[in-house]
């Protein structure tokens, strides 16, 4: 990993500053906890829209001393009187109103896959969303509030309780950004020199777009970082990490160009603005969860969507070397090769991104469901590689995890038990349809508990101001998690699919081909660990075919599993009206369900990681690059927009020199045609991260791709870290 380009000494130290901070939104908490007791006798839309108000009335404001685009995250430790004032208020009674709806929604049986980890984990998240920033920087905030009004004039009941929350939590926005205008202007009065300038400058901008469109280049990168800091308090602990920026360079194209024609803005000064709106989001914590900001993309006639600043993006994130945002690359045939081209020149500095998205995939599989074809090319993944059109989408993200590796350990425990008792041998395929019925049991567990939170934060949670900035929520006077939204999914993953492809296949060798061994002693032996049977493990991992080398049984088989999962998925419908989107989005899960799951038949040992995504088991892709994204794309890809993460480990040499890079880009545009969902690339040697584990403290800014986000590798788990370091490292010959 290179280390960071810091053009000016105002980037350098904001950029240092970021990593001195601690703690947590103590202000935020404690307003916000303040709030909800005092307006307890609202409904519960205004409840929340007062609430958020007063907040953003009353937080302290801060602006830094080389900060231009303003509005802080103020993180710090808690006095011991704060604590107790905190502790006093009791801020978690909407939590156990929650748990009092959700918990008779669920069978003992569904609440027992869970705590044993027999199928996944339950639950689900929302906030892994995009606003609809387009229509923001149109109408302007007291643009958004006629609209409120207007649609208040013939409401009642529900409908009026929930527009009146989306009015008082507009007007607390405005106050919010009108504050720091004011903050501004009183520090330059206190201030000589270019400082002044900067922050009479920052009292303009900020007083201009508390209520009006911005008209500049500036005031719509401060408006875009005041909506997200005012979703993200609004949100703070439900998903505030992955809330996402968005296609920033569409968003600011405009602005630049007509900034840089009429002379009000130098290239030099655009560079720096959005330096300073990317470091805005570390804010939160520079090590917690990405969020992701695309560049590239196409227009709904399918012209390519990039511009000046999608190069000035791929720029700055080069020279900063931050995780936040989290980059990636809307691709599509007609894309700037240029923007191939820096995108190739970022990922070899070792960051792990950008990540290149497929319009060619995505698009039609938004579409199928009911998405249009101008909302469905201005997509966004929420974090990682979950799909959702922008601004009119409230995505359920990684609803429910399924653990696909522990469905095979206990389908080979629960038929090896039966072929002991009875001394018959079953069929292979018995064993096949045995996993299949595993299968949909855990995907009818997994609608039973994300269809009851889902039914539980429609009874106790509002979000009045992000109701606001997504469609189609005022118009049907609806709050946001109460269906308000024009699209509703929710979309669960599988996990470890590739153990069970590779493992059944294995067993036909081990158990029915080779007769190495009967299935009641492979039962035994994956208790125990492999114990005594080293020779049969490396075997059974090596000798079968395996998924990941353009090998058509294996590919087929996963091909068939697959469309079962998506089948199983697709019967179900949540209580917003919305569809169940599949995917195998596995964030850190694999590794975590690994440690939870005994021995599998491909070789893998009990608390390994499992395969990652549609991913081979790590080290059993042996045949190359190109075989294993030929095997990964035999999938339709189309089908999994709940996301489908493709991880490959190059070597650096792959991106030393301009023709090798042009090479790279070839080999994932490949990938791409064949349909690939998404790819994202780790270019670091294995030698390299070994070296890591053994001194941190040497690497602490060594950044690596996980599954679908990157981080810091010696802030991983050990697990996590093993897994990675085992994946198969590929060199274009």
């Amino acid at each position: 990993m290179i280390q960071p380009i810091l053009r000016t000494d105002r980037i350098g130290r904001i950029r240092a500053w970021l990593f001195e901070q601690s703690g947590y939104f103590v202000d935020r908490e404690l307003l916000w906890a303040r709030g909800i007791r005092a307006h307890a006798d609202e409904g519960i839309g205004a409840r929340y829209g007062k609430t958020l108000h007063d907040t953003l009335e009353r937080l302290p404001v801060e602006i830094g001393p080389d900060e231009l685009i303003v509005g802080r995250w103020l993180r710090r430790e808690p006095s011991e009187q704060e604590q107790a004032e905190f502790d006093s208020l009791d801020p978690d009674t909407l939590g156990e109103a929650r748990s009092a709806v959700v918990e008779p929604l669920i069978s003992p049986d569904a609440h027992e896959s869970v705590a044993e980890c027999r199928h996944g984990a339950g639950g689900a998240m929302t906030g892994h969303l995009t606003p609809d920033y387009p229509t923001i920087l149109k109408k302007g905030l007291a643009g958004l509030r006629d609209d409120v009004a207007a649609r208040l004039k013939d409401t009642t009941g529900d409908e009026r309780d929930a527009l009146r929350g989306m009015a008082y939590a507009l007007t607390g926005a405005m106050r919010y950004a009108r504050r720091y205008s004011e903050a501004a202007w009183l520090m330059a009065m206190e201030t000589d020199g270019p400082r002044q300038a900067e922050l009479i400058r920052i009292h303009e901008v900020c007083g201009h777009v508390a209520s009006e469109p911005p008209r500049t280049y500036r005031e719509a990168a401060q408006l875009l970082w005041f909506v997200h800091i005012w979703v993200v308090i609004e949100l703070n602990g439900h998903g505030h990490g992955c809330f996402c920026p968005g296609r920033v360079d569409q968003y600011l194209g405009p602005y630049y160009r007509r900034d840089i024609e009429q002379g009000r803005m130098n290239e030099e000064s655009a560079y720096e603005t959005l330096a300073c709106l990317f470091l805005k989001y570390s804010e939160f914590d520079p090590y917690t969860v990405p969020q992701t900001l695309f560049v590239g993309g196409q227009t709904p006639e399918g012209e390519d969507a990039s511009n000046e600043v999608s190069l000035l993006c791929l720029e700055v994130s080069h020279d900063l070397q931050m995780l936040h945002p989290a980059l990636c690359v809307s691709w599509h045939p007609k894309l700037d090769r240029d923007v191939m081209r820096e995108s190739v020149r970022l990922m070899g500095t070792g960051i792990g991104f950008p990540a290149v998205f497929n319009d060619e995939a995505i698009v039609p599989g938004l579409m199928r469901d009911g998405v249009t074809r101008e909302e469905a090319v201005n997509y966004m993944a929420g974090s990682c590689v979950e799909i959702s059109a922008i601004g009119c989408s409230n995505p359920w993200v990684a609803s429910g995890y399924v653990n696909a590796g522990k469905a095979l350990e206990r389908v080979v425990q629960r038929v090896g038990q039966r072929a002991k008792e009875s001394g018959a041998q079953p069929a292979w395929e018995e064993i096949v349809d045995e996993f299949r019925t595993d299968l949909a049991q855990a995907m009818k567990y997994n609608h039973e508990i994300t269809a009851a939170w889902d039914r539980g934060w429609m009874e106790t949670v509002r979000y009045p101001l992000l109701s606001t900035f997504v469609s189609d929520c005022i118009e049907r006077a609806t709050d946001f998690t109460c269906g308000g939204a024009r699209h509703n999914p929710t979309m669960p993953e599988l996990v470890g699919l590739s153990n069970v492809v590779d493992g059944l296949l294995a067993i036909r060798w081990a158990v029915y081909e080779e007769k190495a061994v009967s299935l009641p002693d492979l039962a035994d032996i994956m208790r125990r660990d492999w114990e005594g049977e080293e020779a049969l493990r490396h075997l059974m991992g090596s000798k079968p075919p395996r998924y990941g080398n353009d090998d058509e049984e294996p590919d087929n088989l996963w091909n068939e599993f697959s469309e079962f999962w998506y089948g199983e998925t697709r019967q179900y419908r949540n209580p917003r009206g919305g569809p169940y989107q599949p995917g195998y989005l596995c964030w850190i899960v694999h590794s975590a369900f690994g440690e939870r799951t005994g021995a599998t038949p491909d070789g893998r040992h009990a608390g390994e990681a499992l395969a990652d995504s549609v991913g081979p088991v790590q080290g059993h892709d042996t045949s190359g690059v190109t075989a294993m994204l030929r095997s990964s794309a035999k999938i339709d890809h189309t089908k999994f927009v709940g996301g489908i993460v493709t991880n490959v480990k190059f070597t650096p040499s792959m991106f030393e020199s301009s023709d090798d890079r042009e090479k790279s880009i070839d080999l994932l545009e490949t990938y791409l045609h064949l349909g690939g969902f998404e790819v994202q690339v780790n270019v670091v040697s294995s030698d390299l991260l070994r070296e890591a584990q053994d001194h941190p403290e040497e690497h602490a800014n060594l950044i690596v791709r996980v599954a679908g986000y990157s981080d810091y590798f010696t802030r991983l788990s050990r697990p996590l870290q093993d897994e990675i370091i085992q994946r198969t490292e590929h060199a274009l010959s």
